[in-house]
């Protein structure tokens, strides 16, 4: 299980040997947002986050032997929720904004720890994603403050 908040980003993990609870700090900055997975099908899990409270910054952070780095970041105004994953089967990150132009905002992997945008709806104002595929189709449930369709 992954949290986060102004303190950081942590894990938490339950040791099944003695019940104890342990706690790792993965990040030690500011995050409102984050999502977890494996970006680039290395078996590492990337973390992908909005750094600040409602921040400016996402980015996404690689694990290495000094912890993890960041390795991509894009500008956000106002950001809010993020989702990270295949999309159609390539790799995507998923944003948005809740100021400004209030975009929805998905990016895809245009390379090794790049990503570049594929939609970028203004007016949206989106306040979580949730991602189902069902067949060739992609459905993408946005609760927002605008109502905008989006079918990949």
């Amino acid at each position: 299980m992954f949290f986060s908040g102004s303190e950081g980003a942590f894990a938490v993990k339950a040791h099944r040997e003695n019940n104890r609870w342990r706690v790792e700090q993965l990040l030690d900055h500011e995050v409102s947002d984050l999502y977890v997975c494996d970006l680039d099908d290395d078996g590492e899990e990337e973390i992908t986050t909005i750094n600040g409270f409602h921040g400016n910054t996402l980015a996404v952070y690689k694990h290495g032997a000094s912890g993890y780095k960041e390795i991509f970041n894009y500008t956000l105004n106002y950001g809010h929720t993020v989702w990270a994953g295949r999309l159609q089967g390539q790799p995507a990150i998923i944003t948005g904004e809740l100021f400004g132009e209030e975009r929805f905002i998905i990016l895809t992997a245009t390379g090794s720890q790049k990503f570049s945008e594929v939609y970028v709806g203004n007016g949206v104002g989106p306040f979580g994603v949730k991602v189902h595929e069902a067949g060739a189709k992609t459905y993408l449930l946005v609760p927002a403050r605008a109502a905008e369709a989006v079918l990949l």
